[in-house]
C-alpha cells in the first residue's frame, strides 16, 4: 500500500441519515467499482483525521466515550494483494513497542491488534488498536479501530466497530 499508489479514486460519495431520522449506515462509493462500503456508525460522529489524497481517502469517525474508527482507502494501481497488509501491519508498529501483539485472518481481512501504553497526565493507561485491512481489485481498504483508555472489557465492543464497516459487492 504504502507508496505504490498512483492515480484517482474518482468519486467518492457520502451519504447520511436526515436530521432527527433513525440513524441509517453511511456508503462509501468510489468511482465505478462494483463494490461499495456500508458503515453502520451509530453514534460515531465525522471528526478530522489524517488527510485524503487522490489516491489515498481516509474517512475518521468518533465518539466522546474514546473510540475512534478510521477507514482508509487506497488505489494501488495494480492488483492488491494481502501480502502488502501484513507489510503495512510491519511497518505501521516498526517504530512502536507494543504490547500484546496478535495478527490473523478475520473472514476475508487479515487482522493485527494490540495495545499501546501511555501517558496521560502523569497517569498510566492503555489505548488499544484493532486493525483490518482487506482487498477489492486494486484497492486496499484499511479498517482502524482504537480505544483509550482500554479495559479488556471494550474489546467487544472494538470488534462491534469492526464488523460496523462492510463491503457490499
Amino acid at each position: 500500500m504504502k507508496k505504490i499508489l498512483g492515480s484517482a479514486l474518482g468519486a467518492c460519495f457520502v451519504v447520511s441519515a436526515p436530521a432527527g431520522a433513525a440513524p441509517k449506515p453511511t456508503e462509501l462509493h468510489f468511482g465505478s467499482e462494483p463494490w461499495h462500503l456500508v458503515l453502520s456508525l451509530g453514534d460515531l460522529k465525522p471528526t478530522e483525521g489524517a488527510p485524503s489524497s487522490v489516491d489515498r481517502k481516509v474517512f475518521t469517525y468518533a465518539d466522546d466515550r474514546g473510540s475512534v474508527l478510521s477507514v482508509i482507502v487506497e488505489d494501488a494501481h495494480r492488483p492488491a494483494i494481502m501480502a502488502s497488509c501484513r507489510d503495512v501491519f510491519a511497518g505501521r508498529k516498526a517504530e512502536m513497542q507494543p504490547d500484546n501483539e496478535t495478527q490473523g485472518q478475520r473472514g476475508d481481512s487479515a487482522t493485527q491488534e494490540y495495545d499501546l501504553k501511555l501517558n496521560f497526565q502523569g497517569k498510566p493507561i492503555v489505548q488499544h488498536n484493532v486493525f483490518s485491512c482487506r482487498t477489492r481489485g486494486n484497492y486496499y481498504i484499511d479498517v482502524h479501530a482504537s480505544h483509550v483508555p482500554y479495559q479488556p472489557s471494550d474489546h467487544d465492543a472494538l470488534m462491534a466497530l469492526m464488523a460496523a464497516v462492510a463491503i457490499i459487492d
